[in-house]
């Protein structure tokens, strides 16, 4: 009985796919009921302050599990393009990137570089410091702080 990806990540009745695997996983007591593993798997990595898992199904279903949440695969896989890509990396390295630095990185103008730091932290993966242009900065959003995780 096949569950789409969307259902399984929702609310849903939870039907094993092999009752017999599922119940001699139960008696030996490695599982306490089915219904509640892929939540289960979520809220580990959130507490482990790790990204949520990616979950992929085509013929079988497959989960990621991602070290990091500030890698090149990660950050592909929450749909950042290549430019946010090398900021996020930069500042992950660096510990830091402002308005000037993101011009000269990307060869952008001013107001390319304020919106794209900008979505950035609305996105929730950077944090901004400061008040007056010079002194603005961009940070790392810890992981178990991030919403986009």
């Amino acid at each position: 009985m096949g569950m789409s990806l969307e259902r399984l990540l929702g609310p849903h009745d939870s039907v094993p796919r092999n009752k017999g695997l599922a119940t001699a996983f139960y008696d030996l007591g490695l599982i306490e009921h089915w219904g509640g593993g892929i939540d289960k798997i979520v809220t580990e990595c959130k507490e482990a302050g790790l990204p949520a898992p990616g979950f992929t199904e085509d013929y079988s279903f497959k989960v990621t599990f991602w070290r990091e949440i500030y890698n090149e695969s990660h950050l592909e896989a929450i749909g950042l393009n290549d430019r946010q890509i090398q900021a996020i990396l930069f500042v992950k390295k660096s510990g830091t990137l402002n308005n000037t630095g993101y011009q000269k990185m990307f060869k952008v103008s001013r107001m390319t570089a304020t919106r794209a730091l900008s979505s950035l932290v609305s996105s929730g993966l950077l944090i901004r410091t400061g008040t007056h242009a010079m002194g603005i900065k961009y940070f790392l959003q810890p992981p178990e702080k991030s919403d986009r995780i």
